[in-house]
């Protein structure tokens, strides 16, 4: 996003009630142990948060300085839905938001692919000033759903059990789904933590030409043998 210049960022937070907001940088320090899964890119053009404004200890506003964004208006439509959902599956009620000079947007972090409409808030109007307040409070966006309590782990425990059905209904004995899933289970941590990565592929499963196919079918999944780092 060129043009829109710099802005001071803690400055620029105040116009929306946030008087104490954590900013993130570019390397992981101490006090931000919470939030090391968020301060170090983990992929090259990956779309970094520069902060959070907690909530009696807790998160509840993830936020962007656009003013130093370079992406594509759709680049960044983009970045921001993968970011909205990474930050749901942290299980906290929060809010992710993109500050620019004067104007603040926020949605809802959630595991919906459906990106919602931005509630937008303009600088130097009561409905600003009292944002995070509202917010702190437990009030929600106009038009927000409230999430059920563990809606992440619900949301998982979902698929788990698709999963295992469709498993279940090709004559498999349960203790290998049960054995099946819990590899994939376990490959997804290894993945998401980039323990592996994709230069890994054929030392895990030979025929494998990508991560994602080493469950693809049988003979892939049969095949795994592990990799030392």
């Amino acid at each position: 996003m060129s043009g829109i210049g710099t802005i001071n960022l803690k400055a620029e937070l105040q116009n929306y009630g946030v008087t104490n907001a954590r900013l993130f940088g570019n390397s992981a320090k101490p006090d931000l142990l919470d939030y090391l899964d968020l301060v170090e890119p983990r992929e090259p053009a990956e779309l970094l948060l520069d902060g959070v404004a907690e909530s009696q200890g807790r998160p509840l506003i993830f936020f962007v300085n656009e003013s130093r964004l370079t992406q594509t208006a759709d680049e960044q439509e983009k970045y921001y839905s993968e970011l909205r959902r990474k930050l749901a599956c942290r299980g906290d009620r929060a809010y992710l938001a993109r500050i620019r000079p004067g104007e603040l947007k926020v949605v809802p972090v959630s595991l919906d692919e459906r990106m919602p409409e931005w509630k937008i808030y303009n600088s130097n109007t009561p409905e600003a000033l009292t944002f995070f307040t509202h917010l702190a409070h437990g009030h929600h966006l106009e038009g927000e759903k409230p999430k059920d309590a563990d809606y992440v782990f619900w949301a998982m425990f979902k698929l788990v059990w698709s999963v295992a059905d469709r498993l279940a209904k090709l004559n498999i004995k349960r203790t290998d789904v049960l054995s099946l899933m819990g590899r994939a289970l376990f490959f997804r941590f290894l993945k998401d933590r980039k323990i592996v990565c994709e230069n890994d592929c054929t030392l895990i499963a030979r025929k494998a030409a990508r991560l994602v196919d080493c469950f693809a079918d049988a003979e892939k999944s049969c095949m795994h043998i592990g990799v030392a780092r």
